[in-house]
Parts: structure tokens; sequence; C-alpha cells
């Protein structure tokens, strides 16, 4: 289940031109690639996860610009808290298993403990490790047959807090 990879490598790279020539009514550029791997050994996940978003020098509508935050992002914050023109992201996640599920209820019941960094800046030169946002995040999910279900808390920045539940997932 890709919500609860166990083993294995995802890359995914997208690239979005807005030209007026074609209909769009702003012109600008949009690319972005994330990876992920994950290998377990028992009940014992581990994964790491990558993001980089860049406008290519363009100038990406407020309304378009790549965002941070929420559940799947720096959970500590605000969904969409952060903007901009530019975007990156490490993650760093720890899944156990407590508990495997019958087949008819789904896979299993897991802890799982996240560490977030990244930031989202407007200009080029704003780009600074020295300038990433850092959330952590602790939940109890389970892999059921109707998608993810968790409860969970996160804390960004030593100031900012979010508590979520989730059913299923966005579509």
């Amino acid at each position: 289940h890709p919500f609860f990879a166990r083993k294995g490598s995802y890359f995914q790279a997208s690239a979005f031109l807005s030209r007026p020539a074609i209909g769009a009514e702003e012109n600008y550029d949009k690319v972005s690639a994330e990876y992920r791997q994950c290998a377990t050994v028992g009940s014992h996940t581990l994964q790491l996860s990558l993001l980089g978003a860049s406008s290519l020098g363009s100038d990406i509508p407020v309304y378009d610009r790549f965002t941070l935050g929420g559940l799947d992002t720096l959970a500590g914050l605000s969904r969409d808290q952060l903007a901009g023109q530019y975007a990156g992201l490490i993650q760093v996640a720890y899944r156990y298993e407590l508990v495997r599920l019958p087949p008819a209820l789904g896979r299993g019941i897991y802890a799982i403990l996240r560490q977030d960094a990244g930031n989202a800046w407007d200009a080029r030169g704003d780009i600074s490790l020295s300038d990433l946002r850092y959330s952590t995040g602790l939940a109890l999910a389970a892999d059921t047959g109707i998608g993810p279900c968790g409860i969970g808390f996160a804390i960004a920045d030593r100031e900012n807090h979010q508590f979520f539940f989730s059913v299923g997932t966005l579509f």
C-alpha cells in the first residue's frame, strides 16, 4: 500500500508550463521532483523522503505557488502555511507495526514518528539551509479497507502545533 510502504523506491517528476499562446492567463514555469526510499526489518520501517520545487526563475502567481504545511509536509504547521517560488523538504519517518490486522479489516496498526525539515522561498537567493523550518510528529495510524486512518500531534519550530485526525485519502 503506498501510504504504508514497507520496501522500495518511488520517484516522481513534473513540469508545468503556462503560456498565453496556448490559452493560459499567465506566463510561468514550475518543476518539481519527489523521491522516497523505504526499508523494513521485522516490524520496523524507516522511510526517507526528499522534495524539491522551482519556478525556474519565472514568476508563479500567488494561487499556484509551491506550498508546505499540513499533515503530509511540515505537519506542525497549518495546511499550506508556507508558500513560495521555490520549496524544499526532507522527511525521515520511523514506523513500528503494533498490530497486524485480519485481511478483512486491513493490514495493520502503526506508531509513527516523523521529522521534517523544509521551507518555501520567494527568491532563489533566499534559499538557505540555515532558514529551514522543522517539524516533529507522532501518530497512531491504521491501514484499513477504507484507506489510511490516523490520529496524531505535531509541533513545528517549538511554537506551532497541530492535532490531526484523518480517514481515507484526499482526492
